[in-house]
């Protein structure tokens, strides 16, 4: 990502700078913020404010605030993979219990059946809808996760051989940790070839 600022209160003058990811590992990224700039006040003796210290004190602390932001980003993505990890896993292993460390007590799942609205407490959905000790043979992916501050929602498919689950949770970080406070979803069947009729 390259960008230039043209204009504003911003201490400096010929702002260029370019932030760039490499993969370290599967893990691990490595970020890379350079810029360069000239100060404000380009005479002999600049004026105090828009110095060099003015111009070096104002592009540090928008690097430290971006990284920092970033590291906070990248932390909260992590946890909320967790948590939608548990889930994954308990549902696909038949661990209910494991499930139940992705969502708060008080969270609902809710869906649309035959046009008629269903709200089911959490705790019906692990005795209801997961079944004990029974392996599911499916695959779960992430397809998006949108987070500010606290509050975060995911899109998650979940696909069977028949069909798929789209689930829609909402998120809140609650004493360090992401937990799933409401569930959402939708079935979609899978066509069927003319092979398989």
């Amino acid at each position: 990502l390259q960008y230039i600022i043209t204009a504003g209160e911003f201490p400096v003058r010929n702002y260029r700078t370019t932030l760039s990811v490499e993969a370290v590992s599967s893990q691990r990224s490595r970020v890379r913020w350079v810029g360069t700039f000239d100060r404000a006040d380009p005479g002999i003796r600049p004026a105090k404010g828009k110095d060099d210290d003015a111009a070096m004190e104002a592009v540090r602390g928008v690097y430290t605030t971006g990284l920092n932001a970033l590291v906070e980003l990248a932390e909260n993505i992590r946890g909320i993979e967790q948590t939608i990890g548990f889930y994954e896993r308990g549902g696909t292993e038949g661990l209910r219990d494991v499930a139940a460390e992705a969502f708060h007590s008080s969270a609902s799942m809710k869906f649309m059946r035959h046009g008629t609205l269903v709200d089911v407490p959490i705790a019906q959905f692990f005795s209801d809808y997961i079944s004990a000790g029974v392996r599911q043979e499916r695959e779960l992916y992430i397809d998006s996760i949108d987070v500010k501050d606290t509050a975060a929602s995911t899109r998650v498919t979940i696909d069977y051989a028949t069909h798929q689950f789209v689930d829609f949770f909402n998120l809140l970080k609650i004493e360090g940790r992401w937990l799933i406070v409401s569930k959402i979803f939708h079935r979609v069947e899978k066509l069927k070839l003319p092979s398989e009729i």
